[in-house]
């Protein structure tokens, strides 16, 4: 498949046609990564799991609940 690019203020537009949004599983509004190898250019979709940062505090609550036994051997 061939696009075209196009100029804008702050530098080149891809438009991504909608079949290449439903191939991504994209509605168009979302975050994607963007990643350069060998000459090529990869759009990859971010997972809605890891676009919400979660709260640090209930991480660590998972973390020593989940752990609390080796934390408290490694505190003796």
């Amino acid at each position: 498949m061939v696009q075209q690019l196009t100029k804008s203020s702050s530098g080149s537009v891809l438009l991504l046609t909608p079949e290449i949004l439903q191939e991504l599983g994209l509605r168009g509004d979302e975050s994607v990564e963007l990643t350069l190898r060998s000459g090529s250019l990869i759009v990859t979709p971010i997972p809605a799991e890891s676009k919400e940062p979660r709260d640090f505090n209930a991480c660590l609550d998972e973390v020593v609940e989940t752990r609390r036994e080796v934390l408290r051997r490694l505190a003796q």
